[in-house]
């Protein structure tokens, strides 16, 4: 409702009330984050899963702040934990293939990527990455796929626009090979 301020008083009285409240945690954390407060929102998310261990939307969402605070190996580690809770978690394999793929190592990225893909076929962030790491490779009949599928899906995003004009530029490289 837009009410950021009314939200946020209540997530705090929930805490003061029951101090392992592991989702107002979250949601105040979450609040932060629309806030553009980093650090905030990374400590509340912190909380959360002191609280919950198995809320793996708040190992995520605290691996990225990790990430953006310059704690990679935190964010990773936290990406990594995301999954071992919850195996069917697309968003923690699609951040692990991510810290992979700009690490260079694109055989595991790929493989996080398909586990990704499986999971939430839908998702034009997914197909766009793991487009970009299988170009890497040189698969670029793979990697077109992904994006015009990333296109079809998605076509009015960021992702799913940038998609379809890396499917473009493929095919262009390879000599307008369909």
């Amino acid at each position: 409702m837009g009410r950021t301020e009314e939200a946020v008083k209540y997530y705090r009285k929930a805490i003061e009330f029951r101090q392992d409240f592991a989702e107002a945690y979250y949601n105040l954390a979450n609040e932060y984050n629309s806030q553009g407060n980093v650090e905030m929102a990374a400590a509340h998310y912190r909380r959360a899963i002191e609280y919950d261990h198995e809320m793996v939307e708040a190992y995520y969402n605290f691996a990225l702040f990790a990430k953006e605070l310059g704690n990679r190996a935190e964010s990773f580690s936290l990406l990594m934990k995301s999954v071992e809770v919850d195996s069917k978690f697309a968003k923690g394999h699609y951040g692990i293939a991510n810290y992979y793929r700009e690490g260079g190592m694109l055989g595991q990225a790929i493989e996080e990527y398909r586990i990704a893909y499986e999971l939430s076929p839908d998702d034009p962030d997914i197909l766009l990455n793991y487009g970009v790491a299988l170009a890497g490779l040189q698969r670029y009949p793979e990697a077109i796929a992904l994006w015009e599928e990333a296109g079809r899906v998605a076509p009015n995003t960021g992702s799913g626009r940038t998609a379809l004009e890396n499917s473009r530029l493929a095919r262009e490289q390879m000599g307008g090979i369909q």
